[in-house]
């Protein structure tokens, strides 16, 4: 869409590699080299300015929460590699932490946005200095391919099932957070 290339990746597919911790098949063998020809066209087209990339399922670990782990990195590394040679992706936006939280990928220059917070019941271990909240959040992309994230956060309900739509505080907008070319 005008100067931002979306791509969404599937994060969920099973494969027949077992995990030998837990014997279980490994979820997420993300499609790199189909990602990376992607990326390649995008980063060739010089009207694309940001790339922002979406999927299910955390790349990396959040920095202020506890969930279920990230994606194996035997399925994450290569993707997590294809964003390290592709300047113009500056973020990946995913949701399988019931949180909010913002990671550096590695070295990458990539920023992981968790908004797992959109009403899911939260991360027993999830407790920011602002306190546990609902939210949601859209993104601004700026002329010079910078991005900006502004993240709209309501106080977490005690028993928002039993509440009615008048008893729910509405979300209101933070400080937008600006992720830098």
């Amino acid at each position: 869409r005008g100067a931002v290339h979306f791509v969404v990746l599937n994060t969920d597919t099973r494969v027949t590699t077992k995990d030998p911790k837990t014997g279980e098949t490994k979820i997420a063998m993300i499609p790199t080299q189909w990602l990376k020809q992607d990326l390649d066209a995008a980063e060739k087209n010089h009207k694309i300015k940001c790339v922002v990339v979406m999927g299910h399922r955390n790349l990396v670990a959040p920095a202020n929460a506890k969930g279920e782990a990230p994606i194996d990195p035997e399925c994450t590394n290569p993707t997590i590699e294809v964003f390290k040679s592709h300047p113009k992706v500056r973020v990946y936006v995913c949701a399988h932490v019931h949180a909010f939280d913002i990671t550096e990928i590695g070295t990458s220059g990539v920023k992981q946005t968790i908004f797992g917070n959109g009403g899911s019941k939260l991360e027993k271990e999830w407790n920011p200095t602002r306190g546990r909240t609902f939210g949601f959040g859209y993104f601004k992309v700026y002329s010079d391919g910078s991005l900006g994230v502004v993240p709209y956060l309501r106080p977490e309900p005690k028993n928002y099932t039993e509440m009615s739509s008048e008893q729910v505080v509405p979300a209101t907008p933070e400080a937008e957070i600006i992720l830098p070319v």
